[in-house]
């Protein structure tokens, strides 16, 4: 999982990623667990951008390897 945040500056460039094993919940008592978690972080979710069981899937990711760059401390 790659996330960046882009500059037409390219040392302004700033990102992390993300290396590590995924695994799929798809449906069950899991998926419903993760779902009321990420539901209560962010209650609009459920409202505007709700998860089904019957379209909609959650991608674990355990990570193993984090890099980063164009973070300075202090900046």
């Amino acid at each position: 999982m790659t996330i960046d945040l882009y500059a037409e500056d390219w040392p302004e460039l700033r990102g992390v990623m993300v290396q590590g094993r995924a695994e799929i919940v798809a449906r069950g008592p899991r998926f419903r667990r993760v779902r009321a978690a990420l539901y209560r972080k962010y209650p609009q979710y459920e409202a505007e951008a709700a998860l089904d069981e019957s379209d909609s899937v959650v991608v674990r990711v355990v990570p193993e390897h984090v890099f980063s760059w164009g973070f300075e401390e202090g900046k």
